[in-house]
């Protein structure tokens, strides 16, 4: 029973001990309170300073990072000014070199001459009675009485194309520097002159001619499509083509009906100093109406042909293949003989070449011809009516 007295008693706690021990209880927590409040604003102090420090370590980094970037314009800009120097330099070394260029490939012209005479024979029958003892003299041995004549260059008969074309490459190719150059093929009927300027050509299954091999018209083309594009980065050379015939004093345009003188064709105007003086009409001057002029340069133009924008080699194959296939339909529709036609026609091919000097903005002016001349038989064939021997 005296246990369960002792268990069971309850102490009982007067308001004032109560009182006494919540204030106990609440110093100690403002003491526990006061020290981590302290302990904070100790961190506090700390990281100020830390973010002190870095502020001054950050201004003194702007600030000579502002020094350096004065410095790396002020070599920036002295590397530019020389650079705009040095391209000045080099644009002025350009141009000098060009002109002495052009200065040096005018004596040579002067030296070899300006007008030059090959002589290409046609293999075959013509072979036994031919003797090219030197590369700039033929001998035709002929009635027992040899006779000589003497050529810039005499080619032997199996001369290929490439061959031939690699002889005149020089000439052709400076009509990128303005310069205006003509290749004549002239000789009698079926000596090969179409086979020299052009190529050797067939008609295909659908009745279209295609070229068999390249002449040095052809040629001459794909080189001028090859020099632009190597050196388009220094200059900007642009192309057109007109095609011509003449035959019985009558004027043909030949690409005047091809695709791309719908899309890319302009009609040439011929501008004269009586037309300078009073104006012109363009209006007058349609398609078809081709008309010799000379104009205030005092070049010969064709007034009324069509020029097209040539941009490649394979425009060029392409216009070629349209001219010659609306050519044949033509002479079909007149119930022409083509080899009679052909022994009196002359076709001339003009490429007009505009070339700029992107560095020195100096442009010129060229023009390459190609001409296939009638035949140059002196007995006309008694079969041909004499209207069509002219």
């Amino acid at each position: 029973s005296a246990r369960k007295k002792s268990s069971g008693s309850i102490t009982a706690m007067t308001p004032e001990k109560a009182m006494n021990k919540a204030q106990d209880n609440k110093i100690v927590n403002d003491a526990a309170l006061g020290a981590r409040t302290l302990a904070l604003e100790a961190g506090a102090q700390v990281l100020r300073s830390e973010c002190d420090q870095l502020r001054l370590q950050s201004t003194d980094e702007i600030n000579a990072l502002k020094l350096q970037s004065r410095e790396w314009a002020n070599l920036a800009d002295r590397a530019v000014a020389a650079s705009r120097a040095e391209t000045e330099h080099l644009r002025e070394k350009l141009a000098a070199e060009s002109a002495m260029r052009l200065k040096l490939l005018n004596e040579l012209q002067d030296i070899r001459g300006t007008v030059r005479v090959y002589c290409r024979p046609k293999p075959g029958a013509t072979k036994p009675i031919l003797t090219i003892p030197t590369q700039d003299i033929l001998i035709v041995n002929e009635d027992s009485r040899p006779v000589s004549f003497k050529f810039d260059r005499v080619f032997s008969p199996g001369t290929s194309q490439y061959e031939l074309f690699s002889e005149l490459e020089e000439p052709i190719v400076s009509s990128l520097d303005g310069f205006n150059v003509t290749l004549l093929a002239f000789g009698q009927h079926g000596s090969g002159k179409t086979h020299s300027i052009l190529g050797d050509h067939n008609l295909d299954e659908s009745g279209l001619p295609s070229l068999q091999s390249h002449g040095v018209q052809l040629q001459a083309l794909q080189q001028l499509f090859t020099i632009a594009g190597h050196r388009k980065g220094r200059y900007k050379d642009s192309f057109s083509v007109t095609m011509v015939e003449v035959h019985n004093e009558k004027l043909f345009d030949l690409v005047s009906g091809v695709g791309a003188a719908q899309t890319d064709g302009e009609v040439v105007i011929c501008e004269t100093r009586r037309d300078k003086r009073k104006g012109i009409d363009e209006s007058d001057w349609r398609r078809g109406k081709l008309e010799i002029r000379t104009n205030i340069d005092g070049n010969t133009v064709v007034q009324g042909l069509v020029s097209i924008r040539i941009n490649s080699f394979e425009d060029v194959c392409q216009i070629w293949q349209e001219a010659n296939a609306n050519r044949l339909d033509r002479l079909q529709m007149q119930g022409s003989d083509l080899g009679s036609y052909e022994r009196n026609s002359n076709v001339i091919t003009t490429i007009h070449i505009q070339s700029t000097n992107i560095a020195t903005g100096v442009g010129t002016e060229g023009r390459l011809q190609f001409v296939d001349m009638a035949s140059s038989d002196i007995m006309p064939n008694p079969l041909m009516k004499s209207s069509e021997y002219r």
